[in-house]
């Protein structure tokens, strides 16, 4: 294996090594401020390490909150296109919790909770008209 002007040479095919983008160069603001300190866990400790994260959630269609902090344990609501994405456990094991887990150590576990909504049961099934919520099963 051989390095050529950040490329590594494997066989016939040269495999580019990039550098990761800044928050700048993805296109988010300059003005995302980076937390170098350790920090006590509290409410405003982790929403401003969330906001250090906030703008690289947000350049992708989504966000984040803080639903409620119990014992050493960050419950987070993922929104927007990040609720629904097929990657936001890897968003918030490999992003969110591991910053929050280096910034507050007192952290154990940050978990990604459900929006609140009626409670999925038989009888809240039930009760629900498919043609209320999908235009396709509409009948003219």
């Amino acid at each position: 294996m051989e390095w050529q002007n950040g490329a590594v040479a494997r066989g016939r095919v040269i495999v580019r090594v990039s550098p990761p983008q800044s928050p700048v160069a993805a296109g988010v603001s300059e003005n995302a401020e980076v937390i170098d300190e350790v920090m006590e866990l509290s409410l405003e400790n982790v929403e401003k390490v969330l906001d250090e994260l906030r703008p690289y959630l947000i350049a992708d269609g989504g966000n984040c909150s803080v639903h409620e902090i119990d014992g050493a344990t960050v419950k987070l609501l993922l929104e927007g296109a990040c609720g629904s994405c097929v990657s936001s456990a890897v968003t918030m094991s490999m992003g969110i919790e591991k910053r929050l887990k280096e910034k507050i150590p007192e952290i154990e576990a940050v978990v990604q909770v459900a929006p609140e909504g009626p409670e999925l049961n038989e009888e809240n099934v039930e009760g629900v008209r498919i043609e209320d919520h999908f235009v396709c099963a509409r009948r003219p």
